[in-house]
């Protein structure tokens, strides 16, 4: 879990070949920590599904979905 602390100091790695969009925002997960990121006007931030959940989100496609 040492990839955690890293990206609290420099922020989270962006996978950028798997990004998606989901019907609302552009999507993926941080190449180290796993956890799940939105694109928002101000950059990528950690995707929470209390603030950012909507039912007009679309799922990932099933071809990415691994």
């Amino acid at each position: 879990m040492i990839a955690r602390p890293i990206c609290l100091l420099r922020g989270h790695k962006v996978n950028r070949r798997k990004v998606w969009h989901d019907g609302l925002n552009f999507r993926t997960r941080c190449q180290r920590c796993d956890r799940s990121l939105l694109r928002e006007t101000g950059g990528w931030a950690l995707y929470d599904e209390r603030t950012h959940g909507s039912e007009d989100r679309l799922d990932k496609p099933q071809h990415e979905a691994a």
